[in-house]
C-alpha cells in the first residue's frame, strides 16, 4: 500500500489538533496519530494549545440572572443577622424573667424590673420588623417575617394586659401567645439557616 504523502500527512495532523486529540508527539513520522492523552485543565506544550480558566464566554442573561440571586440571598442574610441581633436580647430578658420567678417565692417588686426589660425589648423589637420585611427579597422570608410581626405584636399585647392586671392582683395566667409568636419566629429562623448554608 502506498505511504501518504507529506501533504496527506499535514491534513492528518491538523484535523487530529482540530479535534482536540490532546497527543504526546503530534503526529508520527509514519503517518500514524499517537494515541489521545486527556489532562483536565493543563497545558498541552505538545500541541501548541493552552487552556486559559475564565476564558469562556457565558451567556449574559445567565450571568445577570446569577448576579441578582447572588445580591439577593445577600441582602436576606443581611435581614437575617439584622433580626437576630434584635430578637436575641428581647430572648434573654424573657430568660432573666422567667428564671427570676421559678427560682422560688417572689413579690411583684421583685420581679416587676424583669417585666420591663422584657416588654421594652419587646417593643424595640416589634419597630423594627417593619424594616426587616421591606429588605427582605425573598417571598416565603418576607411573608414568614410579616406572620412574626403579627405574632409578637399580639404577644405584646397580651403582655401588657397581663403585667397591668398582675400590679393589682395575684395572678398565675399564662400568656397564650406566647407559643405562637415563638414558632412565628422559629419559622423564620429556619429559613434564615437554609439560605447561610448556601
Amino acid at each position: 500500500m502506498r505511504r501518504p504523502g507529506f501533504a496527506a500527512m499535514r491534513r492528518r495532523c491538523a484535523l487530529a489538533v482540530m479535534m482536540v486529540a490532546f497527543t504526546t508527539t503530534g503526529c508520527a513520522s509514519t503517518g500514524s496519530v499517537a494515541p489521545d492523552r486527556t489532562v483536565a485543565g493543563a497545558a498541552l506544550p505538545e500541541v501548541g494549545v493552552t487552556l486559559v480558566r475564565g476564558a469562556a464566554t457565558a451567556d449574559p442573561g445567565d450571568v445577570a440572572e446569577y448576579a441578582a440571586a447572588k445580591a439577593q440571598r445577600k441582602a436576606d442574610l443581611a435581614t437575617c443577622e439584622s433580626m437576630r441581633s434584635v430578637y436575641e436580647v428581647r430572648v434573654a430578658a424573657h430568660d432573666r424573667a422567667t428564671a427570676f420567678t421559678r427560682a422560688g417565692p417572689y413579690t411583684w417588686a421583685g420581679v416587676d424590673p424583669y417585666l420591663i426589660q422584657e416588654e421594652a425589648a419587646t417593643e424595640r423589637e416589634r419597630t423594627t420588623l417593619p424594616a426587616a420585611s421591606a429588605a427582605a427579597q425573598t417571598p416565603d422570608l418576607k411573608h414568614e417575617i410579616s406572620a412574626y410581626t403579627n405574632a409578637l405584636t399580639a404577644y405584646l399585647a397580651e403582655y401588657r394586659s397581663m403585667r397591668s392586671m398582675a400590679s393589682v392582683e395575684a395572678t398565675t395566667s399564662v400568656n397564650d401567645t406566647y407559643h405562637t409568636m415563638t414558632e412565628a419566629l422559629n419559622r423564620v429562623i429556619r429559613i434564615c439557616d437554609e439560605m447561610a448554608k448556601g
